[in-house]
Protein backbone atom coordinates (compact mmCIF):
# COMPACT_ATOMS: atom_id res chain seq x y z
CA UNK A 1 0.00 0.00 0.00
CA UNK A 2 1.28 3.36 -0.50
CA UNK A 3 0.61 6.68 1.44
CA UNK A 4 -0.59 8.78 -1.20
CA UNK A 5 -0.36 11.72 0.97
CA UNK A 6 3.10 11.33 1.33
CA UNK A 7 4.27 10.87 -2.66
CA UNK A 8 2.02 14.04 -4.15
CA UNK A 9 3.36 16.04 -1.04
CA UNK A 10 0.51 17.19 0.18
CA UNK A 11 -1.10 17.45 3.71
CA UNK A 12 -4.17 15.06 5.07
CA UNK A 13 -5.71 18.04 6.56
CA UNK A 14 -6.70 18.77 3.07
CA UNK A 15 -10.51 18.65 1.77
CA UNK A 16 -11.34 15.86 -0.46
CA UNK A 17 -11.94 18.23 -3.22
CA UNK A 18 -8.52 19.44 -2.57
CA UNK A 19 -6.57 16.17 -2.29
CA UNK A 20 -8.87 14.73 -5.53
CA UNK A 21 -7.32 18.16 -7.57
CA UNK A 22 -3.65 17.71 -6.28
CA UNK A 23 -4.03 13.70 -7.61
CA UNK A 24 -5.21 14.58 -11.04
CA UNK A 25 -2.43 17.19 -11.44
CA UNK A 26 0.40 14.72 -10.58
CA UNK A 27 3.05 13.99 -13.19
CA UNK A 28 3.36 10.34 -12.44
CA UNK A 29 0.35 8.88 -14.93
CA UNK A 30 -0.10 5.38 -12.38
CA UNK A 31 0.20 7.16 -9.40
CA UNK A 32 -2.32 10.00 -10.53
CA UNK A 33 -4.81 7.29 -11.67
CA UNK A 34 -4.45 5.04 -8.40
CA UNK A 35 -5.04 8.10 -6.24
CA UNK A 36 -7.69 9.45 -8.17
CA UNK A 37 -9.50 6.41 -8.03
CA UNK A 38 -9.61 6.64 -4.65
CA UNK A 39 -9.74 10.10 -3.96
CA UNK A 40 -12.59 10.79 -6.46
CA UNK A 41 -15.32 8.37 -3.64
CA UNK A 42 -15.87 9.22 -0.47
CA UNK A 43 -16.79 5.73 0.51
CA UNK A 44 -13.30 4.79 -0.72
CA UNK A 45 -11.31 7.74 0.44
CA UNK A 46 -12.94 6.96 3.91
CA UNK A 47 -11.75 3.40 3.98
CA UNK A 48 -8.45 4.35 2.66
CA UNK A 49 -7.78 7.23 5.22
CA UNK A 50 -8.58 4.73 7.99
CA UNK A 51 -6.03 2.18 7.09
CA UNK A 52 -3.33 4.76 6.14
CA UNK A 53 -3.99 6.73 9.22
CA UNK A 54 -3.35 2.99 11.45
CA UNK A 55 -0.43 2.49 9.18
CA UNK A 56 1.28 5.87 9.98
CA UNK A 57 0.57 5.61 13.43
CA UNK A 58 2.41 2.27 13.65
CA UNK A 59 5.33 3.85 11.47
CA UNK A 60 5.79 6.32 14.20
CA UNK A 61 5.99 4.20 17.12
CA UNK A 62 7.80 1.00 15.87
CA UNK A 63 10.73 2.91 15.82
CA UNK A 64 10.04 5.30 19.06
CA UNK A 65 9.79 1.85 21.05
CA UNK A 66 13.18 0.62 19.65
CA UNK A 67 11.25 -2.45 17.27
CA UNK A 68 13.39 -3.16 14.09
CA UNK A 69 11.90 -4.37 11.07
CA UNK A 70 10.50 -8.01 10.78
CA UNK A 71 9.09 -10.27 8.33
CA UNK A 72 5.54 -8.64 9.45
CA UNK A 73 7.11 -5.32 8.63
CA UNK A 74 8.74 -4.98 5.84
CA UNK A 75 9.32 -4.54 2.15
CA UNK A 76 6.80 -1.59 0.29
CA UNK A 77 4.65 -0.83 3.63
CA UNK A 78 7.68 -0.77 5.97
CA UNK A 79 9.61 1.57 3.40
CA UNK A 80 6.79 3.68 2.94
CA UNK A 81 5.21 4.49 6.67
CA UNK A 82 8.01 3.80 8.82
CA UNK A 83 9.69 7.71 10.28
CA UNK A 84 12.79 7.20 11.90
CA UNK A 85 12.15 10.90 12.94
CA UNK A 86 10.15 8.94 16.12
CA UNK A 87 12.80 7.27 17.08
CA UNK A 88 13.30 9.43 20.10
CA UNK A 89 10.38 10.38 20.85
CA UNK A 90 8.09 9.27 23.96
CA UNK A 91 5.50 8.70 21.65
CA UNK A 92 3.33 5.74 23.39
CA UNK A 93 2.41 8.33 26.64
CA UNK A 94 1.54 10.69 24.25
CA UNK A 95 -1.31 7.79 21.88
CA UNK A 96 -2.21 7.04 25.39
CA UNK A 97 -3.26 10.36 26.34
CA UNK A 98 -5.20 10.48 23.16
CA UNK A 99 -7.07 7.31 23.44
CA UNK A 100 -7.81 8.71 27.39
CA UNK A 101 -9.24 12.28 25.74
CA UNK A 102 -11.05 10.10 23.04
CA UNK A 103 -12.33 7.69 25.57
CA UNK A 104 -13.81 10.88 27.90
CA UNK A 105 -15.23 12.87 24.64
CA UNK A 106 -17.35 9.79 23.83
CA UNK A 107 -18.39 9.16 27.39
CA UNK A 108 -19.56 13.07 27.39
CA UNK A 109 -21.32 12.48 23.76
CA UNK A 110 -23.17 9.56 25.33
CA UNK A 111 -23.75 11.25 28.86
CA UNK A 112 -25.95 14.45 26.38
CA UNK A 113 -27.18 11.84 24.15
CA UNK A 114 -29.12 10.40 27.30
CA UNK A 115 -30.05 13.44 28.70
CA UNK A 116 -31.92 14.15 25.74
CA UNK A 117 -33.70 11.06 25.38
CA UNK A 118 -34.82 11.55 28.58
CA UNK A 119 -36.67 15.11 27.92
CA UNK A 120 -38.43 13.65 24.84
CA UNK A 121 -40.43 12.58 27.76
CA UNK A 122 -42.20 15.38 29.00
CA UNK A 123 -44.29 16.42 26.17
CA UNK A 124 -45.80 12.92 25.88
CA UNK A 125 -46.45 13.09 29.47
CA UNK A 126 -47.77 16.39 29.41
CA UNK A 127 -50.30 15.60 26.47
CA UNK A 128 -51.20 12.46 27.27
CA UNK A 129 -53.08 10.56 25.00
CA UNK A 130 -53.05 13.34 22.34
CA UNK A 131 -49.72 12.90 21.88
CA UNK A 132 -49.74 9.00 22.09
CA UNK A 133 -51.79 9.86 18.79
CA UNK A 134 -49.41 12.07 17.46
CA UNK A 135 -46.81 9.37 17.48
CA UNK A 136 -48.85 7.01 16.30
CA UNK A 137 -49.93 8.55 13.43
CA UNK A 138 -46.46 9.14 12.68
CA UNK A 139 -45.26 5.87 12.94
CA UNK A 140 -47.83 4.93 10.44
CA UNK A 141 -47.26 7.34 7.76
CA UNK A 142 -43.58 6.65 7.11
CA UNK A 143 -43.71 2.70 7.81
CA UNK A 144 -44.43 2.77 4.12
CA UNK A 145 -41.33 4.76 3.03
CA UNK A 146 -37.85 4.10 3.13
CA UNK A 147 -35.68 4.83 6.01
CA UNK A 148 -33.92 8.13 6.57
CA UNK A 149 -30.44 7.93 5.92
CA UNK A 150 -29.26 8.17 9.51
CA UNK A 151 -31.68 5.31 10.83
CA UNK A 152 -30.56 3.29 7.87
CA UNK A 153 -27.14 3.63 8.33
CA UNK A 154 -27.33 2.51 12.40
CA UNK A 155 -28.76 -0.54 11.31
CA UNK A 156 -26.53 -1.78 8.23
CA UNK A 157 -23.27 -1.85 7.83
CA UNK A 158 -21.56 -0.73 4.64
CA UNK A 159 -19.34 -2.93 2.23
CA UNK A 160 -16.87 -2.91 -0.27
CA UNK A 161 -18.32 -2.31 -3.56
CA UNK A 162 -17.83 -5.55 -6.09
CA UNK A 163 -14.48 -5.36 -8.29
CA UNK A 164 -14.83 -3.38 -11.48
CA UNK A 165 -16.64 -5.19 -14.35
CA UNK A 166 -17.73 -7.69 -12.35
CA UNK A 167 -20.64 -9.78 -14.75
CA UNK A 168 -23.43 -11.92 -13.05
CA UNK A 169 -24.97 -13.16 -16.17
CA UNK A 170 -28.50 -14.92 -15.25
CA UNK A 171 -29.49 -16.32 -19.18
CA UNK A 172 -27.30 -19.31 -18.86
CA UNK A 173 -26.35 -18.26 -22.66
CA UNK A 174 -22.52 -18.03 -23.37
CA UNK A 175 -21.61 -13.99 -23.64
CA UNK A 176 -20.52 -13.10 -26.79
CA UNK A 177 -21.37 -9.70 -28.12
CA UNK A 178 -19.48 -6.72 -26.68
CA UNK A 179 -20.43 -4.28 -23.92
CA UNK A 180 -18.43 -0.84 -22.96
CA UNK A 181 -20.29 1.14 -20.26
CA UNK A 182 -18.34 4.67 -19.12
CA UNK A 183 -19.33 6.32 -16.01
CA UNK A 184 -18.69 9.36 -14.15
CA UNK A 185 -16.42 10.20 -11.24
CA UNK A 186 -18.19 10.33 -7.68
CA UNK A 187 -20.53 7.56 -7.42
CA UNK A 188 -20.16 3.46 -8.12
CA UNK A 189 -22.88 1.69 -10.64
CA UNK A 190 -25.25 -1.24 -10.95
CA UNK A 191 -26.32 -1.65 -14.52
CA UNK A 192 -28.27 -4.25 -15.30
CA UNK A 193 -29.86 -5.74 -18.55
CA UNK A 194 -33.66 -6.57 -18.98
CA UNK A 195 -35.34 -8.67 -21.05
CA UNK A 196 -38.57 -7.10 -22.90
CA UNK A 197 -40.77 -8.82 -20.21
CA UNK A 198 -38.65 -7.06 -17.32
CA UNK A 199 -36.94 -10.25 -16.38
CA UNK A 200 -33.18 -9.38 -15.20
CA UNK A 201 -30.26 -10.84 -17.53
CA UNK A 202 -27.13 -9.30 -16.87
CA UNK A 203 -25.40 -6.88 -13.91
CA UNK A 204 -22.54 -5.40 -14.02
CA UNK A 205 -20.65 -3.87 -11.30
CA UNK A 206 -18.69 -0.39 -12.29
CA UNK A 207 -16.71 1.96 -10.39
CA UNK A 208 -17.12 5.82 -10.77
CA UNK A 209 -14.77 7.02 -13.16
CA UNK A 210 -13.76 3.64 -14.65
CA UNK A 211 -14.77 2.45 -18.51
CA UNK A 212 -15.42 -1.13 -18.60
CA UNK A 213 -15.70 -4.01 -21.36
CA UNK A 214 -17.76 -6.92 -20.92
CA UNK A 215 -19.51 -9.53 -23.48
CA UNK A 216 -22.79 -10.33 -22.99
CA UNK A 217 -25.43 -12.85 -24.20
CA UNK A 218 -27.38 -11.99 -27.48
CA UNK A 219 -30.39 -10.65 -27.34
CA UNK A 220 -32.54 -7.67 -27.14
CA UNK A 221 -32.45 -5.77 -23.79
CA UNK A 222 -33.60 -2.71 -21.65
CA UNK A 223 -31.50 -0.58 -19.85
CA UNK A 224 -31.38 -0.06 -15.83
CA UNK A 225 -28.81 1.37 -13.76
CA UNK A 226 -28.50 2.23 -9.99
CA UNK A 227 -26.09 4.60 -8.57
CA UNK A 228 -24.58 5.80 -4.78
CA UNK A 229 -21.81 6.03 -2.92
CA UNK A 230 -22.25 3.34 0.12
CA UNK A 231 -22.31 0.21 -1.08
CA UNK A 232 -24.63 -1.64 1.80
CA UNK A 233 -25.06 -5.41 -0.62
CA UNK A 234 -26.75 -6.48 -3.43
CA UNK A 235 -30.25 -6.57 -1.02
CA UNK A 236 -30.02 -2.58 -0.48
CA UNK A 237 -27.41 -1.30 -2.88
CA UNK A 238 -26.48 2.19 -1.75
CA UNK A 239 -29.49 2.52 0.85
CA UNK A 240 -31.67 5.27 0.77
CA UNK A 241 -29.65 7.57 -1.52
CA UNK A 242 -29.86 5.36 -4.33
CA UNK A 243 -30.57 6.89 -7.63
CA UNK A 244 -32.14 4.42 -9.83
CA UNK A 245 -33.01 5.54 -13.54
CA UNK A 246 -33.88 4.02 -16.80
CA UNK A 247 -32.71 4.45 -20.65
CA UNK A 248 -35.97 4.68 -22.96
CA UNK A 249 -34.03 2.69 -25.63
CA UNK A 250 -33.56 -0.61 -26.52
CA UNK A 251 -30.47 -2.82 -26.95
CA UNK A 252 -30.22 -5.48 -29.67
CA UNK A 253 -27.11 -7.08 -28.95
CA UNK A 254 -26.83 -9.65 -32.51
CA UNK A 255 -24.43 -11.19 -34.43
CA UNK A 256 -24.34 -9.35 -38.18
CA UNK A 257 -22.33 -11.73 -41.00
CA UNK A 258 -19.45 -12.93 -38.62
CA UNK A 259 -19.38 -10.21 -36.59
CA UNK A 260 -20.99 -9.85 -33.12
CA UNK A 261 -22.26 -6.06 -32.22
CA UNK A 262 -22.75 -4.36 -29.01
CA UNK A 263 -22.66 -0.90 -27.54
CA UNK A 264 -20.87 1.57 -25.29
CA UNK A 265 -22.77 3.32 -23.21
CA UNK A 266 -22.23 6.72 -21.06
CA UNK A 267 -23.70 7.22 -18.20
CA UNK A 268 -23.20 10.74 -18.17
CA UNK A 269 -24.11 13.88 -20.11
CA UNK A 270 -21.87 13.57 -23.81
CA UNK A 271 -22.74 16.02 -26.48
CA UNK A 272 -24.72 14.80 -29.32
CA UNK A 273 -25.54 11.90 -27.09
CA UNK A 274 -28.54 9.79 -28.41
CA UNK A 275 -29.88 8.06 -24.90
CA UNK A 276 -32.37 9.44 -22.57
CA UNK A 277 -32.60 8.33 -19.61
CA UNK A 278 -35.46 8.86 -16.64
CA UNK A 279 -35.31 8.50 -12.73
CA UNK A 280 -37.69 5.54 -11.75
CA UNK A 281 -38.92 4.40 -8.53
CA UNK A 282 -36.84 1.75 -6.58
CA UNK A 283 -39.22 -1.10 -7.24
CA UNK A 284 -38.89 -0.90 -11.02
CA UNK A 285 -35.26 -1.56 -10.88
Amino acid sequence: MRNFYKRLNIKRTLTDGQALGAARECPNKALRDDADFVFSSKTRKAAYDNLNDTLVTIGRLRPSLGLSHTDKWSGEIAAEYTDPSYQDKPLLPDLMNRLDRASKKKAAREKEEAQKKGWIWWPIIIFGLFGYFIYVDSQSSSSSSYQPKDTFAQKHQAHSFPYNGKVVNLTRRDAVAPFQIKTQAGQDYVIKLKTLSERDAVIVYVHGGRTVNVDVPMGRYKLYYASGDTWYGNTHLFGPDTAYSKSDSQFNFQLQGNQYMGYTVSLYRVSNGNMNTRSIPRESF
